[in-house]
């Protein structure tokens, strides 16, 4: 009867033992699921966030571009005047970083204290701008832009350099031919002249004008 006894205890002992094991695991899953319902409802609150941070964004930019001066309305004409009385000998020998601080303060700081073109990825060298029907379109690195100004800032730049070219050369022919320092100094100059103009007419190569492009996505965030 003793051994009856025991052999009962026994297995009620194993079956708690069991019981107390599955209800750990229950309870393991009960936590496991509550995390993952955790991370749903994290994931759908940011989902429904991200929208709103979008528009956000969007109508931050858009309040930022003008709707008067607008890229499209600007005048080869008016933009050659523009860079000859601004495209000075020091901005010329600035080099692109020059030219984009230059397009900065005179075209995309527009006279209404808003923006003609807005940086919005600095990293990947994205834009917006404004059309004249107030559609907001996207320029990868500016090449809209840059399109608009490459010809007017050809044709000035061309000026410049011819300009300070013939003025090294009329020093050259004064100085004396036993005078080295000068003329060393003058052919520093002359080469450190071609290669901003290398800038200039390169300045819508993609390959080429990475400099400009940078600097105006810094300077217009």
């Amino acid at each position: 009867m003793l051994e009856c006894k025991d052999y009962i205890i026994q297995n009620l002992k194993n079956e708690i033992v069991e019981k107390s094991s599955l209800i750990n695991e229950l309870n393991a899953k009960v936590s496991m699921m509550d995390k993952i319902k955790e991370s749903y409802e994290r994931i759908a609150k940011e989902a429904v966030s991200r929208p709103t941070t979008t528009n956000h964004t969007i109508n931050h930019i858009r309040n930022n571009l003008s709707m008067t001066y607008t890229l499209d309305t600007l005048k080869e004409d008016e933009l050659v005047d523009l860079f000859r009385e601004n495209l000075t000998e020091k901005v010329f020998m600035s080099g692109q970083k020059g030219l984009a601080k230059l397009c900065t303060d005179k075209i995309i700081n527009t006279k209404d204290s808003k923006k003609l073109l807005c940086c919005t990825d600095a990293t990947r060298k994205k834009f917006k701008y404004m059309d004249k029907s107030g559609n907001m379109i996207e320029d990868i690195e500016a090449r809209t832009f840059v399109n608009k100004m490459t010809k007017p800032i050809r044709e000035v730049g061309q000026q410049i350099y011819d300009s300070m070219l013939s003025a090294i050369d009329d020093e050259r022919d004064h100085i004396q031919e036993s005078d080295y320092g000068k003329k060393d100094r003058l052919t520093t100059q002359t080469f450190q002249v071609m290669d901003r103009y290398r800038d200039i007419i390169n300045i819508d190569d993609p390959k080429y004008n990475t400099e400009f492009t940078s600097e105006l996505a810094i300077l217009n965030k």
